[in-house]
């Protein structure tokens, strides 16, 4: 869903500049969205327990209604080629390049010189290190950031009343969903303000932080408020790491039309470490206790961090089918413009 859903505001966007603001007002709308589903699922949950099969035709008829506004825009609108960023720029024959003073019988033959950008090749998206490296770190933020959620469920479901377990648990979403629309919409100004690592380095702080309090809560107090109360900073976290993931990716797959196959590399990612996070996460708990498993998951966070921050950058790096098809461009505009002056000297 997410890498059709971000290919798809690529490709009705209508320049380049507008392309994070968009992304960040569209996960505003998605975060609220999420907002009002869980905050109905509560209520159902309170007024209805233990009858509360209704949540789940609430979710069905959620999803059904994306799906007909997603019909709703017109086939017209979007345009492929942005949608997966293969950059239409270079040509055979490059008139930007060219100080010839052209008459109208040269246009065609200009325009037969150019030729439809073609998409890298898949195995150069894994040559770029910078790609690569993202995926790791996406895959290790969402190792130790995916298991705490479900791990503070389970706790405070432990030290309060049956009847309230679940709305504790929409409560610990709800802490989550809310701070993480409010992120989402202060990025749609942060994003063209500030540098993009230093965002994203809020996000990866996040993660220990978070883990760090919890383990200090269970180990020290009961609370349930303030357990849930924490839940605030993974909202932080996820509003700025769910915006910034797509605008990355864009910046590194630019030119290179294979976006949606990156963006669906970097969400598999995503997914697995989300899983792994689940496993061990539970794992340890049953093993060790909750603080040893907060803490554990909050350590790889911090080693995360540092990674992130001492290694990666935004730099797009060039591919190897983008230098090759730019040599032979030049390479093709040196013997056009030669034809040309050769043919205007016997004209002569």
């Amino acid at each position: 869903f997410l890498p059709a859903l971000m290919s798809l505001l690529l490709g009705i966007s209508r320049n380049e500049e507008e392309i994070p603001r968009f992304i960040a007002t569209t996960e505003v709308s998605n975060k609220i969205g999420s907002f009002i589903i869980v905050v109905t699922c509560a209520a159902i949950s309170y007024y209805t327990y233990p009858d509360v099969e209704s949540m789940f035709y609430l979710l069905g008829a959620g999803g059904l209604a994306a799906a007909f506004f997603t019909f709703l825009i017109p086939e017209s609108a979007i345009d492929h080629d942005k949608a997966r960023q293969l950059d239409d720029s270079g040509s055979a024959t490059d008139t930007d390049e060219l100080d010839l003073e052209e008459s109208p019988e040269e246009a065609p033959e200009e325009a037969e010189g150019k030729t439809k950008a073609s998409p890298s090749r898949y195995r150069d998206l894994f040559k770029n290190r910078s790609i690569v490296l993202f995926a790791v770190l996406t895959f290790t933020y969402h190792l130790a950031n995916a298991g705490p959620a479900p791990l503070l469920a389970q706790y405070v479901a432990s030290i309060t009343p049956d009847d309230t377990s679940l709305t504790w648990t929409s409560a610990i979403m709800i802490l989550w969903f809310l701070p993480q629309a409010a992120t989402s919409f202060l990025m749609t100004y942060a994003i063209d303000r500030f540098d993009h690592k230093r965002i994203m380095t809020v996000a990866f702080v996040t993660v220990p932080v978070r883990c760090a309090a919890i383990a200090l809560l269970v180990e020290f107090s009961n609370s349930p408020w303030a357990l849930v109360s924490t839940q605030t900073l993974e909202g932080i976290g996820a509003g700025v790491y769910d915006v910034m993931i797509p605008i990355v990716v864009q910046k590194m797959t630019k030119g290179s039309g294979r976006f949606g196959f990156a963006f669906g590399f970097i969400v598999a990612m995503w997914r697995i470490g989300h899983g792994c996070s689940v496993l061990l996460g539970e794992s340890l708990a049953q093993s060790f206790g909750y603080a040893a498993s907060f803490t554990t998951l909050g350590v790889i966070g911090f080693l995360n961090l540092v990674v992130f921050v001492l290694f990666f950058n935004f730099d797009q790096e060039p591919s190897p089918v983008k230098e090759e098809k730019e040599i032979e461009d030049r390479r093709t505009l040196s013997v056009t413009s030669s034809s040309r002056d050769f043919g205007r000297t016997l004209s002569v």
